[in-house]
């Protein structure tokens, strides 16, 4: 008993390391995202150009903005993916085990779910 608690610790502190590390990413992202919005506004503010080379000069950036808009989005998917994997593990290591044989049902129901 005192193994899987122990692992189950480790396990709790290697997830709020995973944790730590998806918000660093996303925060680093979200400042490009805002460094590159800075530098459209620039462009936009800017009345030494003519609207054609403004827009010409901003739909890079756009295009930009996208990309890591795409990239925080698969951060925050990647981290609840891997909540969604420890949840399982913990409920499938603690949980079911304590379980009485009579909520066998139970078990095997969780046991198909985990497998899908």
């Amino acid at each position: 008993m005192i193994n899987s608690i122990s692992s189950s610790g480790a396990n709790i502190i290697i997830d709020n390391k995973n944790q730590k590390s998806s918000d660093n990413q996303v925060k680093i992202l979200q400042h490009q995202e805002m460094a590159v919005q800075k530098q459209i506004e620039s462009i936009k503010q800017n009345d030494k150009m003519d609207i054609k080379t403004k827009q010409e000069l901003i739909k890079p950036l756009e295009s930009q903005i996208q990309s890591i808009e795409s990239q925080i989005q698969q951060v925050q998917m990647d981290a609840t993916g891997k909540k969604m994997t420890f949840l399982i593990q913990v409920i499938r290591d603690r949980f079911l085990p304590a379980l009485p044989v009579r909520d066998l049902k139970i078990r095997l129901k969780f046991q198909r779910i985990c497998c899908l």
